[in-house]
C-alpha cells in the first residue's frame, strides 16, 4: 500500500492532539477525508507519575491509534529547548529483550516496549469497543517507535491493523523484528532531524557534532548523557522497520523508498548530521513533518 499524503499529513495532526488532548485541536480530528467522527478517547498509565499516553480516534470506518512521544517543551520563541533533549536522551533504556520477555519476534528495545506495556490492555479494551473496524496506528519521536511495537502486537492479538505511519520514530528492535511486521508501514522522517538515527547510530562524528552544539548552551549534562548512551548501544543491532518515506530540508518529498536507495541515501545524510548544528534538534518538531508534505 503507498504511503497517501493527505493520510499522513491528518496522522501527524492527530499526533500533535495526543501529546496534550488540547480540546482546541479536536476540530482537525474532523476533517479526515469526509469520514464522521465517532468519539475520542484518551488513555494513560495509572502510575503515581504517569508516563505512556495514547490517543484513540474512531471514525464511522476506521480507528485510529496515536500514541504519544516523549513530552518536549519549546522557548517563547518557538524553538526546541534542549533541556527537553537531555530528558529525552537520559530516559534512553537501550538494553535489547527476547521474545521471551516480550513475545515478539527478535529483540526489542526495553524502554519503548515497558512503554507500551503500561498501556496496552486498556489500548486493547478501547478497540474492542470498535465493532472490528480496520485500525491505523501512528505516533512521533518515542511515541512512533511505540507504534512499531503496538503494530506487531495488536497483529498478533487478532486486530485488523490496516496500516501504520510514524514521524521521527528512532528505531525500536533488531532486524528479525523488523521483518516480522507484514503491515503495510511507512517511516517518515525529515531533514536532518538526530533522533531516527538512535539507536544506535551515535557515531564518532556525529555525536561530537551534537555535543559540541550541546556545549555551547552549557549543557555538561547532555553531553555526558550521549556518550554513556553511545557507549551502551555500541553492540547492539538495531534495524528500522518498514519503508522510508524522506525529505531533505530544500529537496523533494521521496516516497517508499527501496532498501538499497534507503542505503545509499542513508550514506549522504549520515555525512550531513555531521554539520547539521542546530538543526538536529530543530527538524525533530511535528510542525516540519506536517510541512514536508506540502
Amino acid at each position: 500500500m503507498a504511503l497517501n499524503k493527505q493520510t499522513a499529513v491528518h496522522l501527524a495532526k492527530v499526533c500533535l492532539w495526543a501529546y496534550d488532548f488540547d480540546e482546541s485541536r479536536e476540530a482537525e480530528l474532523l476533517t479526515f477525508k469526509n469520514k464522521k467522527l465517532v468519539r475520542d478517547l484518551q488513555i494513560g498509565d495509572d502510575g503515581k507519575i504517569e508516563k505512556s499516553f495514547a490517543g484513540v480516534v474512531e471514525y464511522d470506518d476506521v480507528v485510529i491509534v496515536a500514541f504519544q512521544g516523549t513530552i518536549t517543551e519549546f522557548g517563547v520563541d518557538g524553538v526546541f529547548r534542549l533541556d527537553s533533549l537531555v530528558d529525552w536522551i537520559d530516559n534512553f533504556k537501550v538494553k535489547q529483550w527476547p521474545r521471551s520477555k516480550t513475545g515478539l519476534p527478535g529483540k526489542v528495545h526495553e524502554g519503548f516496549f515497558s512503554q507500551l506495556d503500561l498501556i496496552y490492555d486498556d489500548v486493547c479494551n478501547a478497540l474492542k469497543t470498535m465493532s472490528d473496524k480496520p485500525i491505523i496506528v501512528t505516533g512521533h519521536s518515542q511515541g512512533g517507535a511505540i507504534a512499531s511495537l503496538a503494530t506487531k502486537r495488536l497483529k498478533s492479538d487478532g486486530f485488523e491493523v490496516s496500516e501504520t505511519y510514524t514521524f521521527a520514530a528512532p528505531r525500536c528492535g533488531d532486524a528479525v523484528f523488523a521483518k516480522s511486521i507484514n503491515t503495510p508501514f511507512h517511516r517518515i522522517e525529515y531533514g536532518h532531524d538526530v533522533v531516527p538515527h538512535v539507536p544506535p547510530i551515535l557515531q564518532t562524528k556525529i555525536l561530537g557534532t551534537l555535543s559540541s552544539f550541546l556545549k555551547e548552551f552549557s549543557l555538561p549534562h547532555a553531553v555526558s548523557a550521549l556518550t554513556k548512551l553511545a557507549s551502551k548501544v555500541g553492540k547492539l543491532k538495531y534495524a528500522g522497520v518498514g519503508k522510508l518515506t524522506y525529505r531533505s530540508e530544500d529537496g523533494p518529498l521521496q516516497t517508499d523508498i527501496s532498501a538499497t536507495k534507503e542505503r545509499a541515501l542513508f550514506k549522504r545524510r549520515k555525512r550531513e548530521l555531521i554539520v547539521a548544528g542546530k538543526r538536529l534538534v530543530r527538524h525533530h518538531g511535528l510542525e516540519h513533518y506536517i510541512k514536508m508534505f506540502e
